[in-house]
């Protein structure tokens, strides 16, 4: 809000939004992970793909609506220093939205590109618009894609991903989706949602249900 940015917080936009993966994490862990606020040192929060994971293994982040970015973080895995290709070689690019998915490039930056870098407490690495002077630092996702041909095992080690910046206007998230409920005929039957706002008063938010 602008209350806020005044006040030199910052809000990470990615905290708590949806994130997602082109192919099979390591234990089948959630992609949640690598947008729940954790930095443990204990490792138990990180994400990487599993064995073998395919020709251009990736991970996206729907930040919900277009933000006008001031900087990106990755954090490397936290809990100690890994071999260095567990997260090298990669790149990390802002996306506009096509209709709900991943729409094209606008901005992009290649990191970690000498095969090196290193990991554990406290390394990270901060990504600002200048990195691609000729891109369009806004967008609504973030993707961060491995360039390594063979893709490495166990690649993309991250525990957080960060992102902050302005949004235009208020962000509705949805945080608790309606499932579905098996009953007879006739039986009430009762649905819960839940959703937060970004940049807005919490207190307009209203529910409303329709058939």
């Amino acid at each position: 809000s602008a209350t806020s940015a005044d006040a030199g917080i910052a809000f990470d936009y990615a905290l708590g939004a949806a994130a997602y993966a082109n192919g099979p994490l390591w234990a089948d862990w959630s992609m949640s992970r690598v947008v729940d606020g954790q930095l443990v040192p204990s490792g138990s929060t990180l994400v990487h793909a599993a064995a073998n994971p395919p020709l251009g293994f990736a991970y996206f982040v729907n930040l919900g609506a277009t933000v006008t970015l001031s900087n990106i973080v990755v954090w490397t895995r936290q809990d100690f220093d890994v071999p260095t290709n567990r997260l090298t070689n990669y790149r990390v690019s802002v996306h506009l939205d096509n209709s709900g998915a991943i729409g094209p490039e606008v901005w992009g930056a290649d990191l970690r590109t000498d095969g090196g870098g290193t990991n554990g407490p406290g390394i990270k690495d901060v990504l600002t618009s200048d990195l691609d002077s000729g891109g369009f630092f806004e967008g609504q996702w973030i993707q961060i894609a491995s360039l390594e041909n063979p893709v490495t095992d166990f690649a993309l080690q991250i525990a957080e991903m960060e992102v902050f910046g302005v949004a235009p206007g208020a962000i509705l998230r949805l945080t608790q989706q309606p499932a579905n409920v098996l009953r007879k005929p006739l039986a009430t039957v009762t649905f819960t949602t839940t959703a937060e706002v970004i940049n807005g008063d919490p207190a307009s938010l209203s529910y409303q249900w329709q058939r």
